[in-house]
């Protein structure tokens, strides 16, 4: 899950291997001076969502940047709804940056105000009622541990606070908004915006980049709709997706990346490791919180004993068959 576990407003970081940290980083240091739009790819469950929840921890918390999320699935009926009071039953594409980009000032003015609205509650984690320390109330410290020198040090962040919240405001640094599960709703949303003055999404993109827009934006995106994204913006460009578009994806955990936070070179136990989690990071988390060092599975009479013992392995992790069903 590219090593952030849990909700947002209970997350863990872990540089589960080196393409994780690798990722990380490199999603840290675009977000000080963002110039094009990053898409984060992966497949079900691999952690994008939870990516997304690391970037807006560490947008408000550590660069006092100013951070929204939503995602696709839950923006997509207002601008359903929009389309459909209009005559024609389409957004203009120009006019859909402008839709987005009030949407965003009002989320930025209501928070800065302490008033909670209907945007708010789109791009600010449900937030409809009470004030900012409410809000903040049920969020916990992000938890980031990474590996200085081979050893596993842990790092907390700032709590999120309304005074963290203020002061990211009034540094005036461009607002960053992470538009998640962009799959779900992406061939409705191109359905729904007039495409007569280019492509669906290319004047967002265009207004990201040029920064005619007061945001600039990081999406998630999974294994539906990548193609169709990127015959999107290749249509009447050069390379229009290398131009507007930086497309990093989230790494699976495999055997022999994950060696040093498992705390083993064996590699039956790698191998045996990677089968279990299915190749996802929550499982390779619950699987070392399970046993600590991975060696004494060498006491088990077998791995089967091992699966039967911690049930935790048949559990959902994605919302294809292929992730529904158990391993044991």
């Amino acid at each position: 899950m590219s090593a952030l576990i849990s909700v947002v407003k209970n997350s863990k970081w872990i540089d589960l291997s080196p393409k994780h940290k690798e990722l990380r980083e490199f999603l840290e240091k675009f977000m000080t001076d963002p110039n094009k739009i990053v898409m984060i790819k992966g497949a079900f469950g691999i952690g994008k969502t939870n990516t997304l929840h690391y970037l807006f921890h560490y947008g408000w918390c550590k660069l006092k940047t100013p951070v929204h999320y939503v995602s696709l699935e839950k923006l997509y009926p207002i601008l359903e709804k929009y389309a459909n009071e209009k005559a024609e039953k389409k957004i203009g594409n120009v006019e859909l940056c402008d839709f987005i980009d009030k949407k965003v000032k009002s989320t930025l003015s209501a928070i800065e105000n302490d008033t909670p609205n209907e945007d708010t509650n789109l791009f600010f984690f449900d937030w409809e009622m009470g004030n900012l320390s409410d809000l903040c109330k049920g969020f916990s410290p992000l938890i980031l541990e990474q590996f200085v020198d081979n050893k596993l040090v842990t790092e907390q962040f700032n709590l999120l606070t309304p005074e963290i919240i203020k002061e990211s405001i009034q540094s005036k640094h461009r607002p960053l908004l992470l538009i998640d599960e962009f799959e779900t709703k992406f061939t409705k949303l191109k359905s729904l915006v007039d495409a007569s003055n280019g492509g669906e999404l290319r004047e967002l993109f265009d207004q990201v980049v040029e920064k005619k827009v007061s945001f600039d934006l990081m999406i998630g995106n999974g294994p539906a709709s990548g193609y169709e994204l990127k015959s999107e913006n290749s249509k009447g460009t050069d390379d229009a997706e290398s131009s507007r578009i930086i497309p990093k994806q989230v790494p699976f955990p495999l055997p022999e990346s994950t060696q040093e936070f498992l705390g083993t070179s064996n590699k039956g136990l790698l191998n045996f490791a990677w089968w279990a989690s299915r190749c996802r990071a929550r499982h390779f988390l619950r699987l070392k919180d399970a046993v600590g060092n991975l060696e004494t599975l060498s006491l088990k009479k077998s791995y089967a004993e091992f699966l039967s013992d911690f049930t935790f392995f048949s559990d959902p992790i994605e919302s294809s068959e292929e992730g529904q069903s158990p391993i044991t």
